[in-house]
This record gives C-alpha cells, structure tokens and sequence, in this order.
C-alpha cells in the first residue's frame, strides 16, 4: 500500500489534530481503541456527523477534537462509549485515535521506506508530461492538475501527521498491525 493510500485511509476517519493524549501508548488500549469503533461508527451516523465535514485546523488536518468540543447534542452517547471502554471521555478517546492513527501512518511509511522528496519529483515529472501531452484536452489537463494538487497536499499533510511521532507508539502499532490494518482498510 503507498504512501498516498495509507493517508487517505486515515484521514478519512480520524486524522490528527494534535497530541495531547496522556500516559503510554499500549497494546491494551489499541485493543480497547478497536473495540469501540463500531459503536463510535454507529454513533457518528446516528448523530449524522460526516466526517469529511470536519473543519481543518491551522496545518489543514481536520481538527476531530474541536469538533467533540463542539458537539452541542449527542456527546453524551460518545462519552459512554468511550468510557465503557476505559477512555477517560471523548476526549480521551479522539487524544487516543490520533496517537494511535499517527503511529500506524508513520509506521506504514517507514516500513515503505517513502522517501517524500523523490515522490513530489515523480508528480513533478509526471504533471510536466501531462502538460507536454497534445493528444489530452485543457479540460483533461485540468482535471489531472487538480488530482496531482490534491495528491500533493494528501502527501504534505501525511508527512506532518508522521512528524515527531514517538518511537514508542510505533512500537505498541507495530504489535497490532494487522488489526489496524484491517481497520483502516474497511474505512475506505
């Protein structure tokens, strides 16, 4: 799976939005993590909240806690859910989703030995011929442009989402790779 890919996959439900999430990323509570999703998935489509609304912050990743912060009704129904599962709150639970997220994409990216300058090369290289191509029209072109932009920023934004991410939380993902994998994968 590519760079690009793993982002989408985690951007398309929880993506970062800072890390604040207390004490020490462990299996355990990657564990409890998985098993609430299902009941947070519920929650969020009964609540209607559409994930790719979500506001961005200030570096562009959409800001999942502000948007807990926010919620003026049906909180409650995410605060039990985390707390059956031994989150401290929502909030504890969305802190926790962004560590765990974090780590899975810096994992995924390291193990592919992505190496970000050579890939913003080959778009570079590859809009130039989309550009240099007579047999594609303005529309075409357009249209690819807009692809290689959003590309692009998928891939700034993945690479500041995998910025400073500690070792150890890579660690405890690493155990549960698998599982995560298989998570975020059915997002798409």
């Amino acid at each position: 799976m590519n760079a690009s890919r793993i982002f989408l996959v985690a951007a398309g439900f929880l993506v970062a939005f800072g890390v604040s999430a207390s004490g020490k990323l462990t299996t355990d509570t990657i564990d409890r993590w998985l098993d609430a999703m299902p009941a947070v998935e519920s929650w969020a489509e009964k609540n209607g909240i559409d994930e790719q609304e979500i506001a961005a912050g200030e570096d562009g990743i959409p800001d999942f806690v502000g948007a807990i912060k926010e919620l003026e009704s049906g909180r409650d129904g995410l605060e039990d859910i985390a707390s059956e599962h031994g989150f401290d709150g929502a909030i504890d639970w969305a802190e926790t989703s962004n560590r765990i997220t974090r780590a899975f994409l810096a994992l995924e990216m390291s193990q592919q030995d992505t190496d970000m300058a050579a890939v913003e090369r080959q778009m570079e290289q590859r809009m130039a011929q989309i550009e240099n191509n007579d047999q594609m029209s303005d529309a075409q072109k357009q249209q690819m442009r807009q692809q290689m932009d959003a590309l692009q920023q998928s891939l700034r934004v993945a690479k500041k989402m995998t910025e400073d991410v500690p070792e150890a939380d890579q660690q405890a993902v690493a155990e549960r790779r698998d599982a995560l994998k298989e998570f975020y994968e059915g997002q798409q």
